[in-house]
């Protein structure tokens, strides 16, 4: 099963605080970093632990916020 990986926008979070995000235009509200074949949610879960797709500690290095095609806040 195919799952996706979504990080919120700081300017949602921000400006309408209590409001959901309409997950059918979910790219309005959140960047999408990556698509995850797993056959599990908590399969999906592990795989995105650093430890699992980055053992040489690259992860650690960069914040993922820094490495996305984020947009000025």
């Amino acid at each position: 099963m195919k799952y996706q990986l979504w990080y919120m926008k700081p300017s949602f979070l921000r400006d309408v605080v209590g409001t959901s995000p309409d997950p059918n235009n979910l790219s309005a509200t959140h960047v999408h970093l990556k698509d995850i074949e797993a056959d599990s949610q908590e399969d999906a879960l592990s795989r995105m632990r650093a430890e699992n797709w980055s053992p040489n500690g690259e992860a650690l290095a960069r914040p993922i916020r820094e490495s996305a095609a984020f947009g000025p806040d």
